[in-house]
């Protein structure tokens, strides 16, 4: 049999010929947990287990995933209830660890570091008693270690954080890049900056093996650079951030701390070469805007100011057009059926292949950047964005079923009141999305007034200087 899909919180999924009813309905179930439909999900779970079609056995695997399903949707009202239910129950040592794990996920996220330890604890009392017989997963031990780090970072034990990461977290893991990176925010919080400095080392000389683990090693090296800055070692600072990889979410804000430490030196040539390095790659992402005014400057010190001048002149044009596209983006989010187009688009922006949905595509042209995926990729986001597919999809079936086919009298009444219900959901649900959608943009207008103020500064004393530098009217 080949495995499909497997989690070890509620089981695995194996490809087989023959099963029964009740085992298909909770294969279907774990497929969805695994594609991350976890509203959808738990409705399933919620309805096997109110008509009793469970199978005998079953109870603790279904509940189990009810947790699992209502804390990833973000309910954890019903996730408390349900795992509080299985306290009640004889459990093994296995499914009482899937529980407190259950649980400590959900502390965790919520920093609520008195419940983690609680629940590690608990955690760690099964496993003594299971024994180096019945070990865990690997992934879940190192899940388990990476929390143990995590308390003892929030404890400010920092020697036991430390050790936790360097012997219970395994190399390839990208846990052990997350508990370096919170480790050494810590400590610099609190004043601690060598052993800040320390941490943020470790994590930028190890190998990553992911995209989220990149992530965090060039973070750790913007905030090593800093650190170094804020000590006067400029060429330190300089040197690590000129090793930066030139991939990741961070290498733009890697090149652009780079150029502004050059500044700051004294090397206006090299920051100029990496202006218009990052000029060329984005206008509109936040390091090209901080480059299209910090380009020019720099070439007041290099080139002069005439060329300064055009420079300043081209990124006026520039800011001017980009005002322009979002006063008119502006007025888009104001319009209701807009609105609803792009949010549909959005809706399934993760399956859509290229081209891209027109109204997205507009969007995205006129904002001129895709730092807003940050925002539409939050958990909180997909949550609301999902009810709103849903809702809105229900109000088109309600608006075009027809009365005729109810069977019964009382149905187009119920049907209105019902369709209503849906309405107001559903524009509640597209106010908050767009409101954020909005504050999006008109912050973007905010920035791009801001910058614009800057360059016609940069103008006018490029002009002043241009104008000084010329001789006077009959002079030779």
């Amino acid at each position: 049999m080949k495995q499909v899909v497997c989690d070890w919180l509620i089981g695995c999924l194996l490809a087989s010929p023959v099963a029964s009813p009740g085992e298909l309905q909770y294969r279907a179930i774990v497929y969805q947990l695994d594609q991350q439909h976890n509203e959808r999900a738990l409705i399933e779970i919620l309805a096997t287990q109110a008509l009793a079609v469970e199978q005998p056995g079953d109870h603790v695997r279904y509940k189990l995933a009810e947790v699992s399903a209502a804390y990833a949707a973000g309910l954890r009202s019903i996730a408390q209830d349900a795992a509080a239910i299985l306290d009640a129950e004889q459990l093994g040592p296995q499914d009482r660890i899937r529980v407190a794990l259950l649980r400590a996920r959900d502390h965790q996220q919520h920093r609520e570091w008195t419940a983690l330890e609680r629940e590690v604890a608990q955690i760690d009392r099964v496993r003594g008693e299971l024994g180096p017989q019945a070990p865990l997963p690997a992934e879940i031990g190192a899940e388990i270690a990476f929390m143990h780090a995590e308390l003892a970072t929030a404890s400010g034990d920092v020697d036991r954080a430390e050790r936790i990461i360097r012997d219970d977290i395994p190399a390839r893991d990208s846990l052990r890049a997350f508990a370096l990176f919170n480790l050494g925010v810590a400590l610099q919080a609190s004043g601690s900056t060598t052993r800040a400095e320390q941490a943020f080392a470790t994590l930028t000389s190890m190998p990553v093996y992911t995209e989220v683990a990149l992530d965090l090693k060039q973070r750790a090296q913007i905030a090593l650079s800093m650190i170094k800055q804020q000590r006067t070692e400029t060429a330190s600072a300089e040197s690590i951030l000129r090793a930066a990889p030139a991939q990741g979410r961070y290498h733009q804000q890697a090149l652009a701390s780079y150029a502004s430490l050059a500044m700051e030196h004294g090397d206006f040539a090299t920051a100029a070469g990496v202006w218009s390095t990052l000029l060329q790659e984005s206008l509109w992402s936040s390091a090209g805007k901080v480059a299209q005014v910090a380009y020019p400057l720099s070439l007041e010190s290099t080139a002069g100011p005439e060329v300064a001048l055009g420079e300043y002149r081209r990124a006026e044009a520039n800011f001017e057009q980009r005002l322009r596209d979002l006063t008119t983006l502006v007025a888009r989010t104001e319009d209701p059926s807009w609105d609803a187009q792009l949010l549909r688009g959005l809706a399934n922006l993760a399956d859509a292949a290229p081209p891209l949905d027109p109204i997205v595509q507009e969007w995205r042209d006129r904002l001129g950047h895709d730092d807003w995926l940050v925002w539409l990729h939050a958990d909180q986001t997909q949550w609301l964005l999902q009810q709103w597919r849903d809702l809105d999809g229900m109000g088109t079936w309600l608006a075009s079923a027809p009365p005729e086919k109810s069977g019964a009298a009382d149905f187009a009444a119920r049907a209105r009141a019902l369709s209503a219900r849906v309405v107001r959901l559903t524009d509640d649900r597209q106010s908050r999305l767009m409101t954020a959608l909005g504050d999006i943009v008109k912050s973007e207008v905010q920035m791009a007034q801001r910058q614009l103020g800057l360059i016609r500064i940069g103008i006018a004393r490029t002009t002043d200087a241009i104008a000084e530098n010329q001789p006077a009217i009959g002079e030779p």
